[in-house]
């Protein structure tokens, strides 16, 4: 899979990355990892665009893999979503 250039003030992430604080008051609901990377992304200051674009792109980019392939980016972007530090959540994501 291809990777996007996403670091501060380069646009939005790609598939390689998901806080709940935005969707806290949506309905009770639980986020999907896409909401939770570019909630925690835009917390950090890492989005250019808003979180429904960075969203919107990681669910297109998910929806093109396999359920296998998407399970396992699904897998990797929770374990990075469990670094407090900004900068270990984006160089995890990165890594992805």
């Amino acid at each position: 899979m291809e990777k996007k250039n996403w670091k501060r003030g380069a646009g939005l992430p790609p598939i390689g990355f998901a806080v709940m604080a935005v969707l806290s008051g949506c309905g009770g609901e639980d986020a999907t990892v896409a909401e939770e990377t570019c909630s925690r992304l835009d917390t950090c200051n890492y989005l250019l665009g808003s979180v429904a674009e960075c969203v919107e792109e990681i669910d297109r980019d998910l929806d093109d893999l396999t359920s296998t392939e998407r399970a396992d980016v699904e897998t990797d972007l929770n374990r990075c979503l469990g670094f407090s530090n900004c900068d270990r959540l984006v160089e995890c994501i990165d890594d992805i």
